[in-house]
């Protein structure tokens, strides 16, 4: 797809997520529960919301807001907690992936830069509204004059891998899949936390590459393009951690005995499921349950035509017809096996090609 297309197509999604997600979101009634529960610490069926995390009353009131989201989510529904799972191992390896391109030694955009203030934004306030425009800009930056050295500095490229295992699956692991005798209290402090793991993940990979290279930096000479095996692993990780959650998801739905955990309740959004009379006593988790599947329904056709530019950026542009069946058959890709696992394979190719490109810059430079 030709950037511009690329562009426009992307401005229009998350401009459709603006509407979709915090339009419904408002008028539903659930954005005005969110902040009630938050301030009274009091969920509407009477659970408890504990919102004291770091003892700093400013982030402890942004981390109590997320709370009071993704609680209910992970307890009040199954099809929610699944539809949440799979979105957000696809979002946390996209967050993964961010890191690589805030880390390239090249000029970067402000966005590109603070991975871990964007990845904070896609959670906290609607990941289908802040990941179209992440994609523009990550595809400017690569596809056209701006593009720079896209190396990775190697002691970070090699860090990046255990430092997301250790930070991000960890917290992910502790969110929707924690150990049996956790209480009430110590999950809602992990969801809190949750929201930070990418500054988690930034620290670590600070301090593992700082023990790497015994803390006197990297100065050892290595070839062009050490780096690529590292970052490549990264994507085939989190790749493959993505489809393996999302497989599981859809085996879930798929072989599940209950009608109300199926394909359709899980992705497909429906109005009349909103402002029922019994919202406030169920925590309006069909409210919140609306919000994500248009979330996961605009990731992925946003997600297709990232693929789509970033392929015609590495073969050429294809033709109108070519183009759409790629589009229609990535974003299939992206529902059955995982838009995670797209990323992953479509970023593997053009790491080769950046490099490439950029040793053929150079030489025209001499």
């Amino acid at each position: 797809m030709a950037l511009l297309g690329a562009r426009i197509a992307l401005f229009g999604l998350s401009a459709l997520a603006v509407l979709t997600l915090h339009g419904y979101f408002y008028a539903d009634g659930n954005l005005q529960a969110m902040q009630k529960h938050a301030h009274e610490g009091v969920f509407s069926n009477g659970k408890t919301l504990h919102h004291v995390y770091s003892g700093y009353h400013v982030v402890d009131k942004l981390l109590a807001m997320s709370v009071s989201f993704w609680d209910p989510v992970c307890h009040e529904s199954r099809v929610a907690k699944l539809l949440s799972t799979t979105l957000s191992a696809t979002l946390q390896s996209l967050g993964v992936f961010a890191m690589v391109e805030s880390l390239r030694n090249g000029n970067r955009s402000i966005m590109l830069r603070w991975a871990p203030v964007q990845v904070f934004a896609w959670q906290y306030i609607g990941a289908a509204i802040f990941v179209p425009i992440y994609f523009v800009v990550e595809l400017e930056s690569h596809f056209t004059d701006k593009a720079t050295d896209p190396a990775v500095p190697y002691l970070q490229a090699k860090s990046l891998l255990p430092a997301s295992i250790l930070t991000v699956m960890h917290l992910f692991r502790m969110v929707y899949f924690p150990p049996g005798n956790i209480t009430s209290s110590q999950h809602q402090a992990f969801l809190a936390v949750w929201q930070l793991a990418p500054l988690f993940c930034y620290c670590a990979l600070s301090a593992i590459a700082n023990y790497l290279s015994s803390g006197k930096g990297d100065t050892v000479t290595r070839a062009r393009n050490a780096d690529v095996p590292w970052v490549k692993a990264t994507y085939a990780v989190f790749g493959l951690f993505s489809a393996l959650v999302h497989l599981g998801v859809q085996w879930t739905l798929a072989t599940s005995a209950d009608p109300g955990v199926s394909h359709s309740a899980a992705y497909v959004p429906r109005l009349d499921k909103l402002w029922q009379a019994d919202a406030a006593a169920r925590v309006y988790i069909e409210e919140t349950t609306f919000f994500l599947q248009w979330d996961y329904v605009i990731i992925v056709a946003a997600s297709a035509v990232y693929a789509v530019a970033i392929l015609e950026g590495v073969y050429g542009r294809f033709a109108v017809g070519a183009r759409a069946a790629l589009f229609l058959a990535t974003c299939a890709t992206c529902h059955v096996g995982s838009a995670g696992l797209v990323y992953a394979a479509v970023l593997s190719v053009r790491e080769d090609h950046l490099r490439g490109q950029f040793a053929k810059k150079q030489e025209k430079a001499r």
